[in-house]
């Protein structure tokens, strides 16, 4: 399993509200106990029974105005039996989260009692929760079942049904760690979290049509991060907000944020490791199916994104991995999303795109970069139902290479094909090619003394294993010096012999002359399979425009 997958997998999903319905079911038992002559000591038995021993509850103080179906109670502390629930996790049920909980003020208004003395019914306006700190350990999920009851009706004891126009959570800073080892999964800060018409029932299966057993729901978060199992990564998302009645979802910024910077990397990888540094702004998700997405599926009509930053880094002077790099495609990456995702397109207004490699030839770093990129994707989908026709998706890129030189390219990829199909066609406009030596000389260890470069045009059919097509390079008064490496001074130096040998067989233009058509080649290329889908198209074309200028 990959890194990333691990990531979706964190069962951190929904744990706000995962919170919030724990936090509510408990506060109903405030009320429930509050009726006993002996409330204090009743209390916190309802609780200690209803959670087969897995909970204390203290507080500071409880006022009752049972009239006006008021509650009012300062610093709630939901207290685990830790050890208690170690010895449930040696056995084949228990259950996957542990609470742990303070509550600087929670109050409930406008219960209406009659109907929970008779129907066994809490009916009400309002539960709030005030700056909560609320602590969760995941324990593994049960290799049984804990209870065919649903664990909230096991907290709501013997009271049927629950119903309440608005519970909110304000304020709130979640923590989440493993329970074995306390390593950190998730942070969260800020979080509000407010249901409206929320309804429990303990007799009857949730209404397929709510969300979170409520009609609606609002959520902000200035702040959450995420950790990786490794520490190589923080992922941060900021200014999250989630509207369930306008079916949207915004973000401030999304990042994935490596912990060590590329030298430091590189050495603790040991072998070629790409290094991620990602980040998004204004992220919006439109027509977001918020049932769904509480079912773990990802249904919306639209992402976009307005701007972005993409950089890998790899290192080859690192000894080479064993690993198989073949199914790691987009496409294929799409299909293992560890949960359906159906989006009809993702668009990108203004992002910067960068590859930096270094190459142990020149003991330097050269980096592709493509600005002002902007792209649109779709459809996009794992879910055989929502597939179209094939089930082709399609990119469609354009930004300026290296700054300068605008560049295009559409890539149809087929994501149900096993073979790894996909079809690439693309074009640079023209330039002058001594705008490349940044990228030449490290990488290529060959310089651009002089030229003049037309445009270039490809297209390519690939998979798995190969790629093979037809590449148009059109140029002229080309010369190149080869380089290498100097020990000396640590730098580049010519190849002198070489340049002169190069300068002989070199293709001064294409075309040759004026009244002849530019030359096509054809492009085979076999796929290292230690190497990224980058790789594969990069060398592609590099063959094409080699075998072009007759190298």
């Amino acid at each position: 399993m990959t890194d990333r997958e691990r990531f979706y997998r964190k069962p951190g999903f929904q744990i706000p509200l995962i919170c919030l319905v724990a936090l509510l079911t408990l506060a109903i038992a405030f009320w429930k106990s509050i009726k006993s002559r002996f409330i204090r000591h009743q209390l916190s038995e309802a609780i200690f029974n209803s959670t087969n021993g897995l909970y204390r509850i203290s507080y500071d103080s409880l006022r009752v105005d049972e009239a006006a179906g008021n509650l009012t109670v300062v610093n709630l502390r939901i207290i685990p039996d830790t050890d208690r629930y170690a010895a449930l996790l040696r056995g084949p049920e228990h259950p996957p989260i542990l609470v742990r909980a303070e509550v600087p003020l929670l109050t409930v208004t406008g219960v209406k009692t009659p109907r929970a003395a008779l129907n066994r019914e809490l009916a009400g306006s309002t539960i709030s929760l005030f700056s909560p700190t609320i602590t969760l350990y995941y324990g593994g999920k049960a290799a049984v079942p804990p209870s065919r009851k649903p664990w909230y009706g096991q907290l709501m004891g013997t009271l049927g049904k629950i119903s309440m126009d608005t519970v909110s959570l304000n304020h709130a800073r979640i923590d989440y760690f493993r329970f074995s080892g306390r390593s950190r999964i998730l942070h969260a800060s800020g979080l509000k979290v407010t249901l409206f018409h929320l309804r429990l029932d303990t007799l009857f299966h949730q209404d397929s049509s709510n969300l979170i057993f409520s009609g609606a729901a609002t959520l902000q978060c200035p702040f959450l991060e995420c950790f990786s199992d490794d520490g190589w990564y923080h992922f941060d998302l900021i200014g999250v907000s989630f509207d369930s009645r306008l079916k949207i979802c915004l973000a401030d910024s999304v990042k994935i944020i490596p912990q060590l910077d590329e030298e430091t990397f590189a050495r603790t990888m040991k072998v070629q490791k790409d290094r991620y540094d990602f980040w998004m702004e204004g992220v919006y998700v439109q027509q977001l199916l918020p049932v769904q997405l509480m079912k773990g599926r990802l249904i919306a009509s639209r992402i976009s994104i307005r701007s972005a930053s993409f950089k890998v880094y790899h290192d080859l002077s690192l000894p080479r991995g064993t690993q198989s790099r073949v199914g790691h495609y987009p496409q294929q990456e799409l299909m293992k999303i560890p949960f359906p995702v159906q989006v009809s397109e993702v668009t990108l207004d203004r992002g910067f795109i960068q590859y930096k490699e270094k190459n142990p030839r020149s003991d330097s770093a050269g980096k592709i970069q493509f600005f002002n990129a902007s792209a649109s994707l779709g459809p996009v989908t794992n879910i055989v139902a929502a597939r179209i026709g094939d089930g082709r998706s399609t990119l469609r890129f354009q930004a300026k290479f290296m700054g300068l030189i605008p560049a295009r390219a559409t890539l149809v990829m087929w994501p149900w094909d096993s073979s790894g199909r996909f079809s690439l066609q693309g074009d640079l406009e023209g330039f002058e090619l001594g705008q490349l030596n940044p990228v030449l000389e490290p990488m290529g260890l060959i310089r651009a003394d002089q030229g003049t470069v037309q445009g270039l045009d490809f297209q390519l059919d690939g998979d798995n294993y190969k790629s093979s097509g037809s590449l148009v390079f059109r140029y002229s008064g080309i010369r190149l010096s080869l380089l290498k490496k100097d020990k000396v001074l640590h730098g580049l130096k010519e190849k002198t012999l070489a340049s002169l040998v190069t300068a002989l067989i070199l293709k001064s233009g294409n075309p040759s002359s004026r009244n002849q058509p530019a030359r096509k080649v054809r492009v085979q290329y076999s796929r290292d399979i230690l190497r990224s889908f980058f790789n594969l198209i990069w060398k592609s074309i590099w063959t094409g425009v080699k075998r072009t200028v007759g190298l």
